[in-house]
């Protein structure tokens, strides 16, 4: 399997790129959402492609397009969550950073387990669902969204993007929109 970032350095080898992929036999994908640094800095956003890039490359792939409609047809719809994470995020897997800090995904770095000072077994069982349990503190939006399936939004994410857990990450939300719009067969 072969998997590339699409980005602005490389939107116009992406179709050279899936050629090679199969002419090797190899399954080919690529993933247009990138995201700030762990660190915070936004220089990958630097090449991030436009919304309606994704979304033109999304359609431009019958294979593509075809599983972007079913997923649409499955799961868009009415959604409330009362919790902030609403994702597979310390569910079955964890992740630990290098210097011992156990956290429920590896973009969640507000929020972490010392495995230093404590034991695995307390990280995983206690830990983590406290982490997993939290409840937006405000007006959370997305917690209400019909298309929250569909942009990838998240709490790690939405503190790297915006500083704040709970601050939709806009450039989400857009490729959510376009997307609904492009491959949606139902009345929202």
């Amino acid at each position: 399997r072969l998997k590339t970032m699409a980005m602005t350095l490389n939107r116009n080898e992406l179709s050279d790129i899936k050629e090679y992929a199969e002419g090797l036999g190899v399954k080919f994908r690529f993933d247009p959402i990138l995201n700030p640094k762990l660190d915070g800095s936004k220089t990958p956003c630097n090449f991030r492609l436009s919304p309606e890039e994704v979304v033109k490359l999304d359609l431009a792939d019958e294979k593509r397009a075809n599983e972007w409609r079913e997923f649409c047809e499955r799961s868009i719809g009415p959604y409330q969550v009362d919790n902030l994470f609403n994702c597979g995020a310390g569910v079955s897997t964890f992740h630990i950073d290098p210097y011992g800090q156990m956290s429920s995904c590896e973009m969640v770095r507000f929020q972490n387990y010392d495995l230093r000072r404590g034991s695995f077994e307390e990280g995983w069982h206690r830990a983590i669902p406290e982490f997993l349990a939290l409840k937006p503190t405000s007006d959370y939006p997305c917690g209400q969204c019909e298309l929250i399936s569909l942009c990838g939004q998240c709490p790690g994410w939405a503190y790297l993007e915006n500083g704040n857990p709970e601050t939709p990450v806009e450039y989400l939300c857009q490729i959510a929109h376009l997307r609904a719009e492009a491959f949606n067969t139902k009345e929202l």
